[in-house]
């Protein structure tokens, strides 16, 4: 396994939440669909090869987001990784003194520790 740089792992991270989220923006506009229903609503976009978020053919489920808003499963993945990510970052009241080692306050400090603790 090759190790990642702190900046690069921050960046893989990002690219993973970003993914995720672009990706459940773009799957809510088929989202409990027919197979049959996404293919003769969609398939001239697709076969064009784009794609957008001005694409999007309302339904009765999906107008209830705007264009390109995710759903709650994206909210939902991002606060469990806050909440790995904050897991031991918050110094008990014995590590309140000086000697304790800084607690990174910034989310990509503190998502290259729980990465690395995935390790």
């Amino acid at each position: 396994m090759v190790e990642s740089t702190a900046p690069e792992l921050v960046d893989q991270i990002r690219g993973l939440v970003f993914g995720m989220a672009l990706g459940d923006a773009i799957g809510l506009s088929t989202e409990f669909m027919k197979k049959s229903d996404v293919v003769k609503t969609y398939s001239s976009k697709f076969a064009a090869g784009s794609y957008t978020f001005d694409d999007i053919v309302w339904n009765n489920h999906n107008r209830r987001w705007a264009r390109g808003d995710w759903t709650d499963d994206t909210d939902q993945a991002i606060l469990i990784m806050q909440s790995f990510a904050d897991e031991e970052l918050v110094p008990s009241q014995e590590q309140t003194s000086a000697e304790s080692p800084e607690i990174p306050t910034s989310r990509p400090a503190q998502l290259v520790l729980f990465a690395r603790r995935l390790q």
